[in-house]
C-alpha cells in the first residue's frame, strides 16, 4: 500500500526485461563540465594568438569612443523626438559624451566639474533610495548600486586631484 492505494501488480508486469536497481545513482557531471570549460578556454586563448589586435594609441581609442558616444547620443535624441525614448536617456548619453570629450582634450577642469555635477546627482539619488528603503518600498540592493556609482565618481575625482 502506497499513498493509501493498494496496487497488486507484479514487477514483471511493469517492465519484464528491466531489473529494478536498489539505488540508481547518476554519475557526477562536475568533471565533465570542468573539462569542457577548460577546453573552451584553451580554444579561445589559442584562436586569438594567431590574429593579434592592431595596436592603437590611447588618443585613437578615445577618438573612437567619442565618435561612438556621439552616434549613440544622436540615436537617443531621435528616439526622444519620436516619443519612443526613455526619460533621461539623452541626458545620460550627453553626459557620457562630455566626459569622453574632456578626457580626449585633456581638460581636467571641465572633467572635474562634470564629475562634481554627477556626484551631487548621485548623492541625491542615494539619499532618496535610503528614504524609499526606510519606508519599506525599496531594497538594500538599490542603495548599494547607487552607493557603488557614487564611489566610482569619488574615485575618479580623487584621481584627478592626484594628477
Amino acid at each position: 500500500m502506497r499513498f493509501g492505494v493498494s496496487v497488486d501488480c507484479p514487477k514483471a508486469a511493469v517492465a519484464p526485461s528491466v531489473p529494478f536497481p536498489e539505488a540508481a545513482m547518476r554519475p557526477s557531471r562536475t568533471p565533465l563540465l570542468l573539462a569542457a570549460s577548460g577546453c573552451l578556454l584553451a580554444c579561445l586563448l589559442l584562436s586569438g594568438a594567431d590574429d593579434p589586435a592592431p595596436d592603437k594609441s590611447v588618443k585613437e581609442l578615445q577618438k573612437e569612443r567619442v565618435a561612438v558616444l556621439a552616434e549613440r547620443l544622436a540615436m537617443a535624441q531621435k528616439a526622444a523626438k519620436l516619443g519612443a525614448g526613455v526619460l533621461g536617456e539623452a541626458d545620460y548619453w550627453e553626459y557620457r559624451l562630455a566626459v569622453a570629450t574632456a578626457e580626449l582634450d585633456g581638460k581636467t577642469d571641465e572633467l572635474r566639474k562634470l564629475y562634481e555635477l554627477r556626484l551631487a546627482a548621485i548623492k541625491a539619488a542615494e539619499a532618496a533610495a535610503e528614504k524609499v528603503h526606510k519606508a519599506g518600498a525599496g531594497s538594500v540592493a538599490e542603495i548599494l548600486e547607487v552607493r557603488e556609482a557614487r564611489l566610482e565618481v569619488e574615485i575618479a575625482l580623487a584621481r584627478l586631484k592626484k594628477d
